[in-house]
């Protein structure tokens, strides 16, 4: 019984000490250890990020393979007829129980045309020019215009 008491204390002591011994570190270095954790936050960070913006891209690159680009600008142009013949204002509040009757079709809709048309401008920028819609006209390069 007495051993294992011998060994917590000295386990004790040796924690103690590398507490203490953290805690007598100068401000400037605390300073410059906090600097250095919030700058490998920050590129973690980013990391994620773009990670998952290629994750994404790789995503619609895949569920969009199998189309043809003229199949998604028709696809495109049909779910824009879909939305404006729908004849709801894509920002209308409704109830949950609305919800349930009508569904969130024009929602699902926008999700539809922002997904094509990210696909057509991936497409375009890669050299597909048939890919092109006017709504890329601001992002359009010089040449391409």
């Amino acid at each position: 019984m007495k051993r294992t008491t011998l060994k917590h204390s000295r386990l004790f002591i040796v924690l103690a000490a590398v507490f203490l011994a953290g805690c007598t570190t100068s401000p400037e270095k605390r300073a410059a250890n906090e600097q250095q954790r919030a700058v490998e936050r920050e590129q973690n960070e980013r990391r994620h990020e773009i990670e998952q913006r290629r994750n994404a891209e790789e995503d619609l690159r895949h569920k969009f393979a199998r189309y043809s680009t003229a199949e998604l600008k028709l696809m495109d142009t049909r779910y824009k007829d879909l939305r404006q013949s729908s004849g709801r204002d894509v920002n209308l509040t409704l109830r949950p129980v609305d919800r349930l009757i009508l569904g969130d079709s024009d929602k699902h809709n926008v999700e539809h045309i922002l997904e094509i048309e990210r696909e057509l401008l991936r497409r375009w920028k890669a050299g597909d020019a048939e890919a092109y819609l006017p709504e890329f006209e601001p992002s359009a390069p010089e040449s391409k215009k």
